[in-house]
């Protein structure tokens, strides 16, 4: 998957054997508990801004 910003960004490529050197595996996911997803995220953006020095 080509996670560099620009206009291939996001675009996976498949290869049946015989990659090019430096690719790697990964899965893909097609469906998550979106509940929980929302949750932690509710939880994460909501908690204290931390202060410097304390």
């Amino acid at each position: 998957m080509n996670a560099q910003f620009g206009a291939d960004y996001g675009r996976a490529l498949g290869y049946k054997k015989s990659p090019p050197v430096g690719t790697q595996k990964a899965k893909v996911v097609f469906a998550i508990d979106q509940k929980k997803f929302w949750d932690d995220y509710v939880n994460l953006v909501t908690l204290p801004t931390p202060v410097k020095g304390s």
